[in-house]
């Protein structure tokens, strides 16, 4: 017997409603955590606005708020909360199969880099994609980026969002373009041809997550074009 949806939670207007919810916290708690720090450790608060500290634990905090949102959210109703994030165990051999398509993109993109690199079109790439960071800090930094921020999003976009679009009876390619969209609207703050790239990836991972009806894999794509700006 197919479990009973609750719409109100788990469809369009639940999409909507949660991840307004996450926007809505985290801007909130993170100005109120700025201006409390400012205010009872102000030569600390300097420090940490020349170090980047609050990138850092704004970081840790989104991921954390995502992930204890989505939880109390996927709780309600009859089915299992690991069937509505399509937690499942997926085969090495095929997380593999999966993660290849991402490092022959970027195979490709450094061939057309250097193709194009004394034409007009040198401007359409990334001319550093490297991050530099203080050695004091790197193993967080590391941390947040490849391990929690993966795990956080793609329980969210792969997910919530993509089961709540498949409820609301689109294909399984329609919802994970559909994540893909907001995916990106997500990281509105870089660059458009960072955008597209990030579009890019993001469609291989909704491809995979369509294909294996998992979203392990999602997370370790995501964790390798993470970790791809560290070396």
């Amino acid at each position: 017997m197919k479990a009973h949806i609750d719409r109100g939670s788990y469809g369009f207007f639940g999409i909507i409603k949660t991840v307004s919810l996450i926007v809505i916290l985290f801007n909130v708690f993170y100005f109120i955590f700025q201006c409390l720090f400012k205010i009872l450790y102000e030569i600390e608060y300097k420090l940490w606005v020349e170090e980047n500290g609050f990138d850092m634990f704004s970081g840790y905090f989104k991921s954390f708020l995502t992930v204890v949102v989505v939880a109390i959210t996927v709780t309600k109703g009859s089915e299992h909360w690991a069937e509505k994030l399509a937690i499942k165990r997926v085969g090495f051999k095929v997380i593999l199969l999966y993660v290849m398509p991402l490092f022959l993109c970027f195979i490709l993109y450094y061939f057309l880099k250097i193709f194009f690199d004394d034409t007009i079109f040198k401007q359409y790439f990334i001319l550093e994609r490297k991050l530099y960071i203080e050695p004091s800090i790197f193993f967080n930094v590391f941390l947040s980026t490849v391990v929690l921020a993966p795990i956080a999003e793609e329980l969210l976009f792969r997910g919530y969002i993509f089961r709540g679009f498949v409820n609301e009876s689109f294909s399984d390619y329609t919802s994970a373009f559909l994540s893909t969209v907001i995916f990106v609207l997500f990281h509105y703050y870089y660059e458009f041809f960072f955008l597209f790239e990030i579009f890019i990836i993001s469609s291989i991972i909704g491809f995979a997550r369509v294909k294996t009806k998992s979203i392990v894999p999602c997370v370790v794509i995501h964790s390798a074009y993470n970790a791809i700006f560290f070396f």
